[in-house]
């Protein structure tokens, strides 16, 4: 497993090529329905402390949340 952080515009140059993974929301639901970037599936960071949360396991993940813990 790799993990990097990536800013707001190297996402949205991945996002322009065509991304061909899954984008996760970890934020609650209420912050996801205010708001979110199109293609994102949300899935609350709770969610991966009983598991992996039913993440592919063939497809390169990224995921989104707020400054703090979680990102």
């Amino acid at each position: 497993m790799y993990c990097q952080a990536i800013s707001v515009r190297q996402l949205d140059e991945i996002l322009d090529r065509g991304f061909d993974g899954m984008l996760v929301d970890v934020r609650n639901q209420p912050s996801y329905r205010h708001a979110h970037i199109r293609g994102a599936v949300n899935i609350p960071y709770e969610t991966f402390e009983r598991g992996d949360g039913g993440l592919p396991k063939d497809k390169t993940l990224i995921f989104t949340a707020p400054a703090g813990d979680r990102a």
